[in-house]
């Protein structure tokens, strides 16, 4: 089963958090840019999974939201899922501005 799961691309990437310096190993698919968190498993329960015991919760739909200040946006973050998700360093939140079109002259540099 090892050489199995190494032929399928997973790895193990030493993790550092560049805030606190904290470091912890991580399963890795490899993927990378934007993505590369979504792909990184705790050990342990990787373990438990390729051994069969699905133990990864299904994920929710996904969700947009608009915020129009800080507390917005620190009311969304307050749900205790995406709390478990930050205190895991497992957290991606995308910021996406609405297109509002400009009117005006512009001087190119």
């Amino acid at each position: 089963m090892i050489n199995e799961v190494i032929d399928s691309g997973y790895t193990i990437r030493d993790i550092a958090d560049p805030f606190s310096g904290k470091t912890w190993a991580m399963v890795s698919d490899k993927m990378f840019g934007s993505k590369q968190s979504s792909g990184l498993f705790d050990v342990d329960d990787f373990v438990e999974y390729i051994q069969g015991n699905n133990i990864f919760p299904n994920l929710s739909e996904f969700s947009e939201y608009s915020a129009r200040n800080y507390d917005d946006i620190a009311n969304i973050l307050s749900d205790p899922r995406r709390q478990r998700y930050i205190n895991e360093g497992k957290f991606h939140f995308v910021v996406k501005h609405r297109n509002i079109p400009i009117r005006g002259r512009f001087l190119a540099l």
